[in-house]
């Protein structure tokens, strides 16, 4: 039953824009990506600016002029990785973007190759005229900000490589054992590389979120399907000194989530980085 003027003009999306993403974009996407088991994961539309008011008007929702009438304003995203998604496509649907100078923006690489800071001055924004797309893999930080007085829209796909037999991270009770599915994570080996470290420990805590267990236990694991502990993975992508991954062990901190020993091993790699700033 159709109730709100969200599922109205939810159908009327999905029916407009399926056949495009299905027989065009979902094609390209598994040859750009050399992965033919890629699906669609999500689709979304995204608006930023001054919001209209939606409104019901007998049988009908009318969408209020906006220059009259708004709910908020939304200027930005904060930087950001798509923690469950292998690779991302945003389309511009309208050209405010089009200067280069506003909207979607990805934060380049630290100076010693890390992924984990988000200094304005590392932000690459896109030109896009409406109907561009921009496509970007998993580890690549972004976000979005939107000059005031702009207002900007595009389309969100999200694309996950579902392998056979992988459940739905939809499908509640197999959330936990389809992290397993999440090959671009490479959830059951070890990695150096800080960014994968932060963005798997980010996916794990959402997850633990979502089941309600408690934050920064040793005992998360999923039942063993996981052998990783998003705290421990946070001080691993830190010691590459992942700013993303300092920022979240300082709230651990703060909030009293880690163990001792947690505690004494973050001290440590303190000491470690302050001691390696003053020899530089």
């Amino acid at each position: 039953q159709i109730s709100s003027p969200t599922d109205v003009l939810s159908l009327k999306i999905l029916e407009i824009i399926t056949p495009h993403v299905e027989n065009i974009l979902l094609p390209a996407m598994r040859k750009v990506m050399n992965a033919t088991t890629l699906q669609v994961s999500d689709v979304f539309i995204r608006r930023y600016g001054e919001l209209p008011k939606i409104e019901k008007v007998g049988l009908e929702y009318n969408i209020e002029n906006e220059s009259e009438s708004t709910n908020c304003k939304r200027y930005g995203i904060p930087a950001h990785y798509d923690v469950f998604n292998m690779v991302t496509a945003v389309i511009a649907l309208d050209d405010s973007a089009c200067t280069g100078e506003n909207g979607l923006y990805t934060v380049l690489s630290g100076p010693n190759g890390q992924g984990g800071t988000n200094h304005p001055s590392l932000r690459r924004y896109f030109s896009m005229d409406t109907g561009d797309a921009i496509l970007h893999p998993w580890d690549v930080q972004h976000g979005v900000d939107v000059k005031q007085g702009t207002s900007r829209t595009s389309c969100v796909i999200w694309f996950m490589d579902c392998k056979e037999n992988s459940p739905s991270l939809t499908d509640g009770k197999s959330s936990a054992r389809s992290l397993i599915h999440l090959p671009w994570l490479s959830i059951e080996n070890d990695s150096d590389d800080d960014v994968r470290n932060f963005v798997l420990a980010s996916a794990l805590e959402s997850m633990e979120y979502l089941f309600d267990n408690n934050h920064g236990s040793d005992s998360f694991n999923f039942n063993g399907l996981c052998p990783h502990n998003p705290i421990s993975l946070y001080i691993k992508s830190a010691s590459a000194e992942n700013t993303n991954a300092l920022t979240r062990l300082g709230n651990a901190c703060k909030e009293k989530e880690l163990t001792p020993s947690q505690v004494l091993e973050v001290e440590s790699l303190l000491d470690q980085i302050a001691g390696s700033s003053n020899r530089g």
